[in-house]
């Protein structure tokens, strides 16, 4: 991991750096570990299996491509946010024969709200958080930056909701 493998040399870095700013997902929040369970608990409550998709694994594998190409579409001007989210769920379901675009829409939406009340961080996040914090160092929080100006390049619409739902919400404060 980049952080703790830097966080060694925090002293000379502190003489060097005023603030710090962590990026939340793919860097403190595991957006893909999240992501997951989120797709899986979908597949129970939408009763996926009952209409056709008979693997839970397959049909993620199918979602990790879709959602990356579809990315790629999106960062290239191809395609709004809007058409990617629904889109990925769409495809996904497809993959298995089913075409029905209320219950992508509905796949898209429940999504979008259960994600952020997810709550796996990668691992050492914590001590990292908790080093920093002991050290009286004077950096930017997720906490803060979110509340006052949120920063954020997530997909996610409410990534505060990650912040008061998640252990991340003992964050320091500068």
């Amino acid at each position: 991991m980049f952080i703790l493998s830097h966080i060694r040399n925090f002293e000379a870095m502190k003489r060097n750096y005023t603030h710090i700013f962590f990026d939340l997902d793919h860097t403190l929040w595991d957006f893909e570990a999240n992501a997951r369970n989120t797709l899986e608990e979908l597949f129970v409550t939408l009763k996926l299996e009952e209409r056709g998709v008979n693997d839970f694994e397959q049909f993620y594998q199918n979602y990790l491509v879709h959602n990356d190409k579809l990315w790629e579409r999106y960062r290239k001007g191809y395609i709004k946010q809007d058409e990617l989210r629904v889109k990925r769920m769409r495809l996904s379901l497809l993959d298995f024969k089913i075409a029905d675009e209320a219950l992508a829409q509905a796949m898209n939406v429940q999504f979008l709200e259960l994600l952020p009340t997810r709550k796996i961080v990668f691992p050492h996040t914590m001590e990292i958080l908790d080093y920093l914090r002991e050290k009286n160092t004077n950096y930017i929080s997720l906490q803060m930056v979110l509340k006052k100006c949120s920063i954020t390049n997530s997909g996610i619409p409410d990534s505060r909701t990650i912040l008061n739902t998640s252990s991340l919400q003992k964050a320091p404060t500068a």
